[in-house]
């Protein structure tokens, strides 16, 4: 993300000010040529273990397994990805206090067809890291930044209720897997955790949040409920000096006895060297990445049952 200059009297988020938005929705495109190819063995497979249930079933079975999927697919990989225009445009509306104008800005991007996982992700999350090298340089005020992540809450809920997660209840190999989010015990800020829940939520696992204010808070919840993986949200550098502590305290206190410890944040970014001590199972650098690790870690840990 490009260093923004705080400009009060910025004109391109002066067009924003006060906008409630569009909630228009753009019309679809022509279905993709590529699920033709998967109909008929969709078709064949779902006839095969039709078991009385005639055409009807033979046709949800198709949508189920060829259709729907591709149409999700085609969809993710041609949907637009935000740009610096939008996190810097963004930030300045922020810093103005310009919710109306924040939250028409993502709508119309959701309009234009961005993923609101993405927008969560690439925008929001940057923009949130901006306000807190602006407090951390004394470029902004408490009382600006605070506000202003409270702003980026408000848009965050704005994102979910413009394209809130469709998943289905159960996974097609067995339940849903569940995940514990939480920053380390004593760190306030939950917006990257917020972030994280809604973009799990998303890729279908179940999603527990934690706000400890001590270890024990934490333990206890670990050791009370089952989760297949704990993510922690790191912001302050300073808590990597403890946190290969607070790992092994997880895994021993986890009901869980195969449970799987993820970890990301801002203190990875100023302390990237310290990773590899704080002993997780990995290191995620955003949302999306934190995704395909805990997926990649829970799939391996079945594995090997």
């Amino acid at each position: 993300m490009n260093r923004i200059r705080i400009d009060d009297d910025d004109p391109d988020a002066g067009q924003w000010a006060g906008r409630p938005g569009s909630r228009s929705v753009p019309s679809g495109g022509a279905v993709p040529t590529s699920i033709v190819g998967g109909m008929k063995g969709a078709t064949d497979d779902a006839t095969a273990e039709e078991t009385g249930g005639g055409a009807e079933n033979v046709l949800r079975a198709m949508l189920q397994s060829a259709v729907i999927p591709s149409l999700v697919r085609s969809a993710r990989a041609s949907a637009p990805l935000p740009s610096d225009h939008e996190r810097d445009l963004l930030l300045r509306l922020v810093l103005r206090g310009e919710r109306d104008g924040a939250i028409a800005l993502m709508r119309q991007c959701v309009v234009s067809g961005m993923r609101a996982e993405r927008l969560a992700d690439d925008v929001i999350t940057d923009v949130a890291r901006a306000l807190g090298e602006a407090w951390e340089e004394d470029t902004c005020d408490f009382v600006r930044v605070t506000f202003g992540s409270g702003l980026l809450a408000e848009v965050l809920r704005e994102l979910r209720d413009l394209d809130p997660p469709r998943v289905p209840p159960t996974r097609r190999d067995g339940p849903r897997r569940s995940i514990l989010l939480t920053p380390v015990p004593g760190e306030q800020h939950t917006l990257g955790v917020s972030v994280l829940a809604d973009i799990f939520e998303r890729a279908g696992w179940t999603v527990a949040r934690a706000h400890p204010q001590d270890d024990a808070a934490l333990m206890a919840q670990i050791a009370m409920e089952s989760f297949d993986v704990v993510g922690l949200s790191i912001g302050a550098t300073r808590a990597l000096e403890d946190g290969d502590t607070l790992v092994s305290s997880i895994r021993r206190m986890s009901r869980n006895r195969d449970v799987r410890v993820i970890a990301g944040g801002a203190a990875f970014l100023r302390a990237p060297d310290r990773a590899s001590a704080l002993g997780a199972d990995g290191i995620a650098d955003d949302a999306a990445q934190a995704v395909e690790l805990a997926n990649s870690l829970t799939t391996r840990a079945a594995g090997c049952l």
